[in-house]
């Protein structure tokens, strides 16, 4: 009863008005309680897409999560428009892409961020990403033929796109 009556006040908190750093608590706040759709609100009155943090990711994995894919796909787009790659957030873009079939677009903003020169590991989980969706769609020009461009066994998120999107790594 506690709880329910503490987080009722923290959802009046949140508004246009609300000062940043209470907005970005408490959406970490409904984030840690699963509250994605609450979460996502309280970060959207405080977050630009203007640069990334983990308030940023934290705010774009709640949206995913909540289900909130035109704001995801659009507030990942304005990033990408200001000059902004974060591989995560190109993550959470192409697997909520990849949901409406846009695949293309997906294997496109992939190939972005694969072409600022990212290396290792990631650069890799990327490149099977857009090779699983170039073999789902028979797009044979963007699927990797180097089997050491690619993660082994041990570096492969077992989804691509999905694990890492929601931060789980």
């Amino acid at each position: 009863l506690r709880l329910r009556l503490a987080m009722t006040q923290a959802l009046s908190l949140r508004g246009p008005s609300t000062p940043p750093g209470t907005g970005k608590r408490l959406g970490h706040l409904f984030a840690q309680m699963g509250m994605y759709s609450e979460a996502s609100q309280s970060f959207r009155n405080v977050i630009a897409p203007d640069h990334v943090d983990d308030d940023v990711r934290a705010l774009l994995r709640s949206a995913h999560e909540a289900s909130e894919d035109r704001f995801v796909i659009d507030f990942c787009a304005s990033l990408r428009s200001n000059g902004i790659l974060d591989p995560l957030c190109v993550q959470i873009e192409a697997s909520t892409l990849e949901r409406y079939h846009a695949e293309h677009e997906a294997i496109r903003v992939l190939g972005e961020l694969l072409d600022t020169g990212i290396d290792g590991i990631l650069a890799k989980q990327i490149r099977l990403h857009r090779s699983l969706i170039a073999l789902r769609i028979d797009e044979r020009d963007f699927m990797e033929t180097d089997l050491g461009a690619l993660p082994g066994p041990d570096e492969a998120a077992p989804t691509p796109g999905r694990d890492s999107a929601r931060g789980d790594r």
